[in-house]
C-alpha cells in the first residue's frame, strides 16, 4: 500500500493563487494510482475556482492540469481496462 503526498498549485496569470501540500487520506496500491488521487483532489479546487471567477464576470477558459507521471497520464487517456499499444 502506498500513502502518498498531494501537492497542488493553482496559477492564474502566471501567479500562484492557491497552494496545498498534504498527506493523502486514502491508501493506494501503486504510485500511479496515488498520482490519480492527487489529480482528483486538485479538480475539486480547480472547478470551484473556475465557478467563482465566472461569477465575478471573468471569461471562462479551459483549465490546464499538469502532472509529471507518464503512467498516470496514459491511464487517464486509455482507462484502466485498456492496454498500451
Amino acid at each position: 500500500m502506498v500513502r502518498s503526498h498531494t501537492e497542488i498549485v493553482l496559477s492564474l496569470g502566471g501567479q500562484a493563487i492557491y497552494r496545498l501540500s498534504t498527506k493523502q487520506k486514502s491508501n493506494t496500491s501503486t504510485s500511479t494510482e496515488a498520482k490519480l488521487v492527487c489529480v482528483n483532489d486538485a479538480l475539486a479546487q480547480v472547478l470551484w475556482t473556475r465557478q467563482i471567477l465566472g461569477a465575478q464576470g471573468f471569461s471562462d477558459t479551459d483549465p490546464v492540469i499538469y502532472q509529471e507521471n507518464q503512467s498516470s497520464m496514459l491511464l487517464e487517456i486509455q482507462g484502466r481496462g485498456s492496454s498500451a499499444k
